[in-house]
């Protein structure tokens, strides 16, 4: 009899217990393999923006590379702002005309008007004559008075829920002059996520960057209606030789590291230095009056 038992099989409870056993693993699965592709799909978001973040990174390193000095606009950054940056660079493809430096001017400038996803706005001002045009003063991003736009990056939020995290930030020397430009980009596809926010910092540091020589002189009255003339302090920070012309009363009168100005006159004279580097980039001194008796 009990051979017999065991030879009927699973009874119906047992068997839904055993499909209920089956129905909860199954879910169980299903929670696991949901879990696992939203994970991944984080991931995989995560990987783009650092991606979208270091691509826009590399064009802006790649401008700023290229940035040139000239003489009548020795200061390179013209516009050092915390989401708006104006510079000069070597143009490409060549310009035309009379700009025989080849200039244009850079702007990179940061659009908030949606501060979830803020666009990083290119701007590009080109001229054909021989000095370049003012900057334009508009401060609106983009503005149409720089005329074409491109958007080299989106989904910036540097500015979102009232944050103000400068996009750029700047290493000056003791003098003034921009030496590091910092890019601080923060990216998010889902602002009300703050935990999949991704950062990126890159520092540019600017080696084309001609300064403008320094002017300081010594001025002594010696001998008979003579001034010396002495401009072994002035200095050239990339350290190139220098033109030096001496000027009296404005005018030009002569030349040289030490001269000797012989005054027509017993009086007050007003004795100056310019100095020039090899590139034209000119510095002037402040005025020196000179009693002369």
């Amino acid at each position: 009899m009990s051979r017999l038992r065991r030879e009927d099989g699973f009874t119906l409870p047992e068997i839904l217990v055993g499909m209920m056993l089956m129905l909860l693993v199954m879910a169980a699965s299903l929670t696991v393999l949901d879990q696992f592709r939203a994970i991944s799909t984080r991931a995989d978001s995560r990987v783009d923006l650092q991606e979208r973040a270091r691509s826009t990174a590399r064009q802006v390193a790649r401008s700023l590379r290229n940035l040139a000095a000239s003489p009548e606009l020795p200061t390179v950054v013209e516009r050092p702002g915390a989401y708006d940056l104006v510079f000069r660079a070597v143009d490409n493809p060549r310009a035309s005309g009379s700009n025989t430096r080849n200039l244009k001017r850079v702007r990179y400038c940061l659009d908030s008007a949606d501060p979830a996803r803020g666009r990083l706005i290119e701007q590009t001002q080109r001229w054909t004559s021989s000095t370049a045009p003012a900057a334009p003063a508009s401060t609106a991003c983009p503005s149409s008075t720089w005329g074409m736009h491109r958007v080299i990056g989106d989904g910036i939020t540097n500015r979102v829920s009232g944050q103000n995290r400068p996009l750029w930030t700047y290493i000056q020397t003791a003098t003034g002059q921009i030496a590091s430009v910092r890019l601080n980009l923060f990216l998010n596809q889902d602002p009300k996520m703050r935990q999949r926010e991704v950062s990126l910092r890159t520092a540019v540091f600017l080696r084309n960057q001609n300064r403008a020589p320094i002017a300081v002189f010594t001025a002594a009255p010696t001998g008979v209606r003579h001034i010396l003339l002495n401009a072994s302090g002035s200095y050239d920070p990339e350290g190139e030789i220098l033109d030096i012309r001496w000027l009296v009363n404005g005018a030009v009168v002569g030349s040289g590291l030490s001269y000797t100005y012989r005054a027509p006159a017993a009086g007050n004279y007003a004795v100056a230095l310019e100095v020039s580097d090899p590139s034209g980039l000119t510095n002037r001194s402040a005025t020196q009056t000179v009693v002369v008796k």
